[in-house]
């Protein structure tokens, strides 16, 4: 049986992506010596709320019917970016911009991994979007605070297929869902 590699995520306004690309220029300005770092592309950057990994075909009409059942009652929300940081700490291989913790975003991830996730499978969420990719410990580890972005909302939802190329991901967005209860 066919499969796919498939997450949940939300797609990120034109604003947030200006502010990211000032501070992966800003950073590749003060640290020349990180070139090899690999930047995620524009339309390639999201938010991601939940990895299914690998579906099956047959499946993916059922994944999509129930996301719309949760969606129809949750409520949209904001997310306020609050730092610039490496991840993880102690393996550093990621540049990320992390949010501050929401609420709504933790509900609605703990709602989809009920549905979606074998019941074992205990998950936790930090809200982000990775920036860029490197080998790992290449680069220092940082923090560094936002202070002067705006939240941002998020209202509608995408279920993504992700295909690993030898060149980066592509992603391609199989189903947009709309939350029932807009800000």
């Amino acid at each position: 049986m066919k499969s796919r590699r498939l997450f949940f995520g939300f797609k990120l306004n034109k604003i947030l992506t200006v502010e990211i690309r000032k501070f992966q220029n800003e950073y590749m300005t003060k640290n020349p010596q990180s070139a090899d770092i690999k930047w995620v592309i524009d339309k390639n950057l999201h938010v991601t709320l939940l990895f299914l990994g690998e579906t099956p075909e047959n499946k993916i009409e059922e994944i999509c019917r129930n996301t719309k059942k949760i969606l129809f009652n949750a409520n949209s929300f904001f997310l306020k970016p609050d730092l610039y940081c490496t991840f993880p700490h102690r393996k550093r291989r990621m540049i990320w911009l992390r949010f501050c913790p929401s609420e709504k975003f933790e509900k609605l991830f703990l709602k989809m991994c009920k549905l979606h996730l074998r019941p074992s499978e205990n998950r936790k969420i930090i809200p982000h979007i990775t920036l860029s990719r490197f080998k790992p410990n290449r680069i220092d580890s940082f923090e560094i605070a936002i202070e002067n972005y705006d939240s941002f909302s998020f209202d509608k939802l995408n279920l993504y297929q992700s295909e690993l190329k030898s060149d980066g991901a592509i992603y391609t967005v199989l189903q947009t869902f709309e939350f029932g209860n807009r800000i």
